[in-house]
């Protein structure tokens, strides 16, 4: 793997999706799958993320989730719970740690809005759970200096 889940055994994490550090496990999994290419990498990484991630053990589960509306509240929790769980903030100070997990929040989601996605709600769960993780991976230079 390429990181620690950092905030998977904290206590002081608190989840907002239950099993996202489970979710987050297998696109972690998946992801040297989807990174040997040539070309356009961050499209072909999501197309083929979100391909291995449908096909995977949580596919079924995230293409259970039915309404675009449900997709996109459960989509913004797990992005909340991926970034406290991948991104380990440096400061002792909880508003400092609270302001830069949500300024890397909004970050992911312009990324994620500027992708193209599927937008039936069957797929639009996983499209956005694989987009994420695209994004934080194809930034996290820019991100780790911030």
């Amino acid at each position: 793997s390429r990181f620690s889940l950092v905030g998977r055994k904290s206590p002081k994490l608190k989840r907002k999706l239950p099993f996202s550090w489970l979710i987050v496990e297998v696109v972690e999994s998946l992801w040297d799958h989807a990174t040997d290419t040539d070309g356009d990498v961050i499209n072909h990484q999501q197309l083929q993320l979100c391909e291995l991630l449908s096909d995977s053990a949580v596919g079924p589960v995230l293409r259970s989730v039915e309404g675009v509306e449900c997709c996109e509240e459960i989509y913004q929790r797990y992005l909340e719970d991926f970034v406290r769980i991948v991104h380990q903030c440096n400061y002792t100070d909880p508003n400092c740690t609270e302001m830069e997990y949500k300024l890397i929040m909004e970050m992911l989601n312009s990324g994620v809005s500027a992708l193209e996605y599927s937008n039936d709600g069957q797929n639009m769960l996983i499209a956005k759970v694989a987009t994420v993780h695209v994004v934080y991976w194809v930034n996290r230079e820019k991100i780790f200096w911030f």
